[in-house]
């Protein structure tokens, strides 16, 4: 899930934003700060760049932005990421911040470029009218058992790092195909998929990569955290409303407030505050 600029300029972009969010959480840890210390690593959903001229004045603010208003969130996520370029990040870099900032949660957002960024629906759909069970390829499921595979990796490499960390990953909210952006009406137009079926379609897609994520992550919480509930998923499937959609991926921000009181819960579930 990316930001639509040229490559030069959505570095800069991104590099400006990522700099004065960790400059916000340094801030905020030297403030006297006491509640949860999180690391946010993903993709736009938790790293939406508003703050320059480059970005439209309407540019959602994104859950992780909302949440470092109460939170200290060290937000190392970068919109555009696969799965495969966090997991290749993590270890050290990651690590390395779990450990120096005591970190009692870490938040992962991964899987949405691997699977609809830069025209990859087209990859593993069959074209025309077809019955709903029949649209997804082989190829779909290899795609989500690399991004499971990923996450895999990063969620061993934290708990080997910090074996108190607790692990929060969600699988998004249903997409709206709504033709406001290049990821998902555009290529089911396309393949000339009956219009009546695109939403139907992105919903299976979601279910289903919630339904494998689901299952890894407890696996993982027995394994790692003997079924402790340490390693779980944030469901957000209908969270988002129907008018709250900036483009076909990403909420407004009145969609990502609607995320962030999700998040805001199950962190407070994770880690209550005390005193």
């Amino acid at each position: 899930m990316t930001v639509l600029l040229p490559p030069f300029l959505f570095e800069v972009v991104t590099a400006g934003e990522m700099a004065r969010r960790r400059a916000k959480f340094i801030q905020t840890m030297s403030s006297g700060y006491q509640g949860p210390v999180i690391i946010a690593e993903g993709d736009s959903w938790f790293c939406y760049p508003r703050d320059s001229a480059l970005v439209p004045d309407n540019a959602p603010v994104d859950v992780i932005a909302q949440l470092s208003d109460e939170f200290a969130v060290n937000g190392v996520a970068k919109p555009g990421d696969t799965a495969q370029t966090m997991a290749d990040f993590f270890h050290p870099s990651v690590t390395q911040d779990l450990q120096f900032w005591g970190a009692h949660l870490l938040l992962l957002s991964a899987g949405g470029n691997d699977l609809l960024g830069e025209g990859k629906l087209a990859t593993f759909l069959r074209d025309g009218d077809r019955a709903l069970s029949q649209y997804l390829k082989p190829e779909f499921f290899g795609l989500v058992e690399g991004v499971l595979g990923r996450l895999e990796r990063m969620v061993r490499a934290a708990r080997e790092a910090k074996p108190d960390v607790k692990v929060l990953l969600h699988g998004y909210d249903y997409a709206r195909p709504s033709g406001n952006g290049p990821w998902l009406k555009a290529p089911m137009v396309k393949l000339k998929i009956p219009a009546a079926k695109h939403r139907d379609i992105i919903k299976r897609i979601v279910d289903s990569f919630y339904s494998r994520l689901t299952a890894v992550a407890d696996e993982l919480d027995q394994e790692l955290a003997d079924g402790a509930g340490e390693i779980v998923v944030l469901d957000l499937r209908s969270t988002v409303g129907a008018s709250q959609w900036y483009d076909e991926l990403h909420p407004s921000t009145d969609g990502f407030k609607q995320v962030r009181k999700r998040f805001r819960k199950r962190i407070l579930e994770l880690h209550p505050l005390t005193g």
